[in-house]
């Protein structure tokens, strides 16, 4: 499989006759819900597929939307859909998008050993050593 990278196209503004004939060229319909949309009212030029999913500034990935469409269009489907392209594509190029950069410790101080005192199982004292030390005689 071959990883192809979608650059981010930057926004290029409309001028007021663009404008014009973008919504005169689509009905003045909304581009997102099918509704008429007032030229008199604030509208916006929204791109149908989205600049950060490898749409284009051209005339005909653009539409006249309504000020309340575009937002929802943009909060509910253009983000999350940006969202999970570039962390499949930080997947596929194998960086972690929630890596960290690594603080490096000092270490610790090594501390002098403490001698090892070994316990003897009270079986291995022999016969002596065991009667001496349940008996009262010294």
């Amino acid at each position: 499989m071959t990883l192809v990278d979608v650059p981010t196209t930057k926004r290029k503004p409309l001028t007021k006759r663009q404008r014009t004939k973008l919504g005169e060229d689509n009905g003045w319909l909304c581009c997102i819900c099918g509704l008429p949309v007032d030229p008199r009212k604030p509208w916006v030029d929204e791109h149908k597929r989205a600049l950060g999913l490898g749409g284009s500034n051209d005339m005909s990935n653009r539409g006249p939307a309504h000020m309340q469409c575009a937002a929802v269009k943009t909060l509910e489907k253009d983000m999350p859909a940006i969202v999970k392209a570039k962390r499949q594509k930080d997947m596929q190029t194998s960086r972690d998008p929630s890596a960290k950069p690594q603080i490096q410790s000092r270490g610790f101080e090594t501390q002098a050993k403490k001698p090892k005192i070994e316990k003897q199982p009270i079986s291995s004292l022999g016969p002596s050593a065991w009667a001496r030390r349940f008996t009262n005689a010294t």
